[in-house]
């Protein structure tokens, strides 16, 4: 979940993690189950693995084709 915050590029938020009222520099990896908040040191998370970007790129992807099948199947109807 992000409130009040600014994501950077490319940055990956794993689940069950809480980003509020810190933004986040691009190409960050925050891991699963973290709270980000304000005060938090971001230094002591990582950047983004290269493998973690690949991965995202990929959900993308598998997202914007599940949309157009989508819209295809709802112009059918």
């Amino acid at each position: 979940m992000v409130f009040n915050a600014v994501i950077g590029e490319g940055c990956v938020i794993r689940h069950n993690s809480v980003v509020d009222g810190l933004d986040l520099p691009e190409r960050f990896h925050v891991p699963p189950m973290t709270n980000i908040g304000a005060g938090f040191d971001l230094a002591s998370i990582s950047k983004v693995p290269p493998e973690f970007s690949a991965f995202s790129e990929s959900v993308v992807s598998a997202n914007h084709t599940l949309v157009q099948g989508y819209r295809r199947i709802a112009n059918e109807l």
